[in-house]
C-alpha cells in the first residue's frame, strides 16, 4: 500500500532530478504496483492531530495517518516519523 501524498512527495523528488517524463514513469511504477490509499475523513483528521503533536508536515503527517489507519509498516528514513506513537518504521529495507 502507498498513500496518495506519498506518490506526491516522490513525484516532487523525482521532478527536481529527472525529466518530467521520467518522473511520471516512476510515479507510473509505484501507482501500478501498489494499492493507492486516498485520503479520507479519518486519514484527515489523524493526520491533523499528528501535525499538531509532533509538529511534521503536511505530507509527512498525511503519510503517517495512512500507516496507522491501514495497520501497517512506513518505510522511510525520515527521523521525525520515529516519535510517532505506535507507528511501526521499517529502515532500512532489508
Amino acid at each position: 500500500m502507498v498513500s496518495a501524498l506519498t506518490i506526491y512527495e516522490l513525484h516532487r523528488l523525482n521532478l527536481k532530478k529527472l525529466d518530467k517524463a521520467s518522473a511520471k514513469l516512476r510515479s507510473r511504477f509505484i501507482a501500478n504496483e501498489f494499492k493507492i490509499i486516498n485520503v479520507d475523513y479519518e486519514i484527515a483528521t489523524t493526520s491533523a492531530e499528528l501535525s499538531t503533536e509532533y509538529k511534521i508536515p503536511l505530507a509527512d503527517s498525511v503519510i503517517a495517518a495512512t500507516a496507522l489507519q491501514e495497520g501497517c509498516p512506513l518505510v522511510s528514513d525520515d527521523k521525525h516519523f520515529r516519535e510517532i506513537k505506535d507507528l511501526k518504521i521499517l529502515w532500512p529495507i532489508k
